[in-house]
């Protein structure tokens, strides 16, 4: 499954759901889950930009979900390419989770699903 906008709020708010509902949800809790929830969403999910271009959120959301399951988008129209373009070139990162985020990725979850360039 892919979510957009940096993951919707929940790599943001991994800590607390694995918390209070993580491995049996505490005390008395009787959710009792195999694995933290956060780990169910690194594994099930990849997320995407979506035109949120914000380098704190970025930098969350690369820390919680793994260089692997974040994928460039800018959200055309509501977003500007170029801002997404200029967001991507200048994030404080190395070459491998560039490549990775901005295109390795996708790539490699849609495989030959991805139309080739006119003119590549």
């Amino acid at each position: 499954m892919i979510i957009g906008h940096l993951g919707e709020m929940l790599p943001f708010a991994a800590y607390r759901i694995d918390r209070y509902y993580g491995l049996g949800g505490g005390e008395g809790s009787s959710r009792g889950l195999r694995r933290l929830p956060s780990e169910y969403l690194r594994n099930n999910f990849h997320v995407t930009t979506s035109g949120n271009f914000c380098p704190p959120s970025f930098a969350c959301t690369l820390e919680v979900m793994g260089a692997d399951r974040v994928m460039f988008s800018v959200d055309y129209p509501m977003d500007d390419n170029q801002a997404g373009a200029q967001f991507m070139a200048e994030f404080p990162m190395d070459d491998t989770t560039r490549r990775k985020v901005g295109s390795d990725n996708a790539i490699r979850l849609f495989g030959g699903r991805i139309p080739e360039m006119i003119g590549s």
